[in-house]
């Protein structure tokens, strides 16, 4: 009874700041999810898997591990510390892999945490956000008659003239990364490039940019 008499007067008597410092309520007061949810984000991770999940020093991460070792799990918790604790907005992630069954799989699981927070997050096959990006429909005749090898070169010549407008984006989730080739790559690096250069007045424009792919397939490394 004394220390819920001490909270009800600290409630009232103490500023803000001074109250969620005292009884450490801050990250409670920050999470758009229920109680529930935020301690999945830790269940059943190894302490190796916690140190990539909970770090929030790294602007650049690269997560190699072979199949079945809970690469998904891990990408998909870190998102999830990052927009709760991590102050990252979900509309200003985007999150980019090469199949549509793979991104499918990748929002479900996001769901199930996040809930409802995982429709504002952008999640794309390489090729579905390049014809985003340039704005681009078809019908089932014109897909059979595009040349979509030239789509992600086009789209990143087009980003490097100024030609396109790029929504606002501080977080970039690679998923896959051992399928990225070079013209893949070089569309990776423009779109970094460009947010990098954007201004937000809430968030800062420096982005975070975070890849997960197969160690014994990986071709191609982060610098």
């Amino acid at each position: 009874a004394m220390l819920a008499d001490l909270f009800a007067s600290d409630y009232f008597t103490l500023d803000f700041d001074a109250f969620v410092e005292k009884y450490k309520i801050r990250k409670k007061l920050k999470l758009p999810i229920s109680k529930v949810r935020y301690e999945r984000i830790s269940e059943g991770l190894t302490d190796e898997q916690k140190d990539v999940v909970f770090d929030e020093k790294a602007m650049t991460m690269l997560i190699l591990a072979g199949p079945g070792t809970g690469k998904t799990k891990v990408l998909v918790n870190k998102i999830a510390h990052m927009i709760i604790e991590g102050d990252y907005k979900p509309e200003h992630f985007l999150m980019l892999t090469f199949t549509r069954s793979a991104a499918h799989e990748f929002k479900q699981r996001l769901f199930d945490l996040l809930s409802d927070l995982t429709n504002d997050i952008d999640i794309y096959t390489f090729h579905g956000y390049a014809t985003e990006l340039a704005g681009i429909t078809f019908d089932n005749n014109q897909k059979n008659a595009y040349n979509f090898d030239q789509l992600i070169p086009e789209v990143t010549q087009k980003l490097r003239n100024n030609e396109l407008l790029l929504p606002f984006k501080n977080a970039v989730i690679l998923d896959e990364f051992q399928d990225v080739n070079d013209e893949s790559f070089q569309f990776i690096i423009e779109l970094y490039n460009q947010f990098s250069q954007m201004k937000n007045e809430e968030r800062s424009s420096e982005v975070r940019m975070i890849a997960v792919g197969d160690d014994d397939q990986c071709i191609m490394e982060m610098t």
